[in-house]
This record gives structure tokens, C-alpha cells and sequence, in this order.
């Protein structure tokens, strides 16, 4: 017997959110690599405000990024280009899609944190700027999971048990509560479908043995163990 049609509407939703998730992905990517063509393009030096990575609360990342964002336009270049690419970064980090991949707290959270404003962090010359810029926004996306990938037959079951371990992980992870939704429906189809597996585990098996993946590879890694799961009916 396949899997439920529940199961299948289960991984349908899951990627469907995953879309999502892509989507920011790529945006922060693009920003990143902006940041990078008006760094090698910046003419004079100057100072501004800089959150850094280390004196930085977990609740005050969306501040930190408010304060940079502020700030771009400061930057000194004078191509027309790299001037129409400070104006996309400006506008681009004003979406909702990043400023809540940056945020990792809850609203109480934020209320409690005593975030510096822009001006209270320590001046630093413009490309230390950039650089702590994309640190900043290369850690809100660096989640990493244990992923099985094309398990052996004695390590399906545990590979099944990973991946709803590392989903319980994402869950905490991310404030989006649609794809929280997600997660709780796929992880009740996973528990809920009868494979046709054995229960019995290899010590080999281990989910810490499986590699750490990014997001978007944890996803796709579980659409292809789905499809070998079937596989075995």
C-alpha cells in the first residue's frame, strides 16, 4: 500500500512552504553579492555605525539590520550603477520575506530586549561595515540539519527518525507560523504512515552520522527519502 493521500498533501504543503524559504534564500543572496560590487566600487573612505555579530543579542537582529539598512545610501560610490544597487539593497531589506528571517525572537522577547540604537555602536571604516553587513545577514540563514541522504535498507527507520527529530529542530528554529503548520503535518503523517520497514536500527545509523545541510538541501533530501520509502511497498 502507497502512502495516505493525508501523507501526500503532508509533503505537498511542506514544499510548497519550501518555495518560500527559496525565495528568501535567494533574496539574501542577492543582497549579499550587491553588497560585494559596491565594495570593490566604494571611492573614498568613511565611517559609520557598525553592529557586529558578537555584541549583538539575539533579540536585537532586526534592529541591527535596520540600523545597516539605514545606512547603505551613506556609502561612498559615484557609478550610476552601484548608486541604483544601493537603492535596491535599501528597498529590498525593507521586505517582509528578510526582516523576518532575521528575527528569531518572539514579540514579548523583543519588548524585553534593550537593543542600542544605530548610533550608540562603534564607527568603523566603510568596509569593515560592508563586511560585518553580510555576516550579519549570512547568519540568518545559516540553520543546519542532520540529513539523511539515500539511507540503506538498515538505517530506514532511523532515517525516518532523524528527519522528524531535525523538523522538531526547524520548527523551534523559525517564527513563520505557517510553515510551523507545515511541519506539524508532515511529522504527524510521517508517525502516522505504516512503512514497510524494519524497526530495527544498525548502531551506524545514527542521525548524527548523516550530514549537516542547509535548509533547502534537508528538503529536498526528504522528498527523495519519501520516494525510496514508497519505493519499498
Amino acid at each position: 500500500m502507497k502512502a495516505s493521500v493525508c501523507f501526500v498533501f503532508a509533503v505537498v504543503c511542506w514544499l510548497a512552504v519550501q518555495a518560500e524559504e527559496s525565495q528568501k534564500m535567494l533574496m539574501l543572496g542577492k543582497v549579499i553579492h550587491e553588497l560585494d560590487k559596491i565594495k570593490q566600487g566604494m571611492v573614498k573612505t568613511t565611517t559609520l555605525n557598525s553592529p557586529t555579530i558578537n555584541d549583538l543579542q539575539d533579540c536585537c537582529v532586526a534592529s541591527a539590520l535596520e540600523c545597516f539598512r539605514s545606512q547603505v545610501n551613506h556609502l561612498s560610490v559615484t557609478d550610476s550603477k552601484l548608486k541604483r544597487t544601493q537603492k535596491f539593497i535599501f528597498n529590498e531589506l525593507r521586505k517582509k520575506l528578510i526582516v523576518n528571517a532575521v528575527s528569531t525572537c518572539k514579540s514579548e522577547e523583543k519588548q524585553k530586549a534593550q537593543c542600542k540604537s544605530c548610533d550608540a555602536y562603534k564607527k568603523v571604516d566603510d568596509g569593515i561595515f560592508v563586511e560585518n553587513f553580510q555576516t550579519l545577514l549570512e547568519k540568518s540563514d545559516d540553520i543546519r540539519l542532520y540529513s539523511p541522504v539515500k539511507p540503506k535498507k538498515e538505517c530506514l527507520s532511523s532515517a525516518v527518525n532523524c528527519t522528524i527529530k531535525e523538523l522538531d529542530v526547524f520548527k523551534n528554529e523559525t517564527e513563520c507560523k505557517v510553515l510551523q503548520e507545515a511541519i506539524d503535518n508532515l511529522v504527524y503523517a510521517m508517525n502516522e504512515t505504516k512503512w514497510n520497514i524494519s524497526e530495527i536500527s544498525h548502531p551506524d545509523c545514527a542521525c548524527e552520522r548523516n550530514p549537516e545541510t542547509d535548509v533547502k538541501t534537508f528538503a529536498d533530501n526528504i522528498e527523495a527519502l519519501v520516494q525510496q520509502l514508497n519505493s519499498k511497498y
